[in-house]
């Protein structure tokens, strides 16, 4: 998780200054707000994915298309091929990126006896602040907002996660037609609550403002 931070946060602030280079501010503001949905999208898929099948093969289903993604990727841009093209892996590198986030944390949260979860996940607050810390500084003086560098870190974060992900426990168990049932029906429960409902809705508008202020900027120093 710590690692995944570290690249994310490297690209996010490198890609809307790669993709201004090539097409307009509006087809920027476009494709990250295509992103974005992606991303929301696909953290309620693997939450729902992560309820009903094997997180360890889930994950590892996702690292093997994400690693064909990097390749693909790092192809299209050491031969500078069609933008849209790298717009489009990118939206799925988000993709599958945000269907991995609910997946570890379930993976995590069996791993852990229930006296350190709270520790556990204090502990993983702190690291990915620090990955996104690190991701930015290493973006910037490191790699010098250079897109292929930075993809193919993100084939490298690939590879060294799997040891770690093996070395987990997952007690998962097929569950019944009756529990999935069951389970979508919590879900519409959940989102029946008005409170909850505006708490996500107000820190969705918040966390849009932050994480997309890196974006803006670099549009207008690009």
């Amino acid at each position: 998780s710590f690692f995944n931070r570290i690249f994310s946060s490297c690209y996010i602030p490198v890609l809307p200054i790669y993709m201004s280079g090539y097409i307009s501010s509006s087809e920027v503001s476009l494709a990250l707000a295509l992103i974005l949905c992606l991303n929301i999208l696909g953290n309620f898929i693997g939450g729902v994915l992560g309820d009903n099948y094997n997180l360890k093969q889930l994950i590892a289903l996702i690292r093997g298309i994400e690693t064909i993604i990097f390749v693909s990727l790092a192809v299209c841009i050491w031969a500078s091929i069609n933008i849209w093209t790298i717009i489009i892996l990118f939206s799925l590198v988000t993709f599958t990126s945000s269907l991995r986030v609910p997946l570890f944390d379930m993976l995590v949260f069996n791993a852990v006896s229930s006296e350190n979860q709270n520790y556990v996940f204090s502990l993983s607050y702190w690291i990915n602040n620090i990955g996104f810390s690190v991701g930015y500084l290493l973006s910037a003086f490191v790699f010098k907002g250079n897109m292929f560098s930075i993809i193919c870190m993100g084939i490298i974060v690939n590879i060294i996660s799997i040891p770690a992900i093996n070395s987990l426990e997952d007690d998962y168990t097929s569950q019944s037609k009756s529990n999935v049932k069951a389970n979508l029906i919590e879900v519409i429960k959940i989102y029946q609550n008005k409170k909850f409902i505006i708490f996500s809705f107000g820190s969705i508008l918040l966390l849009f403002l932050e994480l997309q202020l890196s974006n803006f900027i670099g549009i207008f120093l690009n």
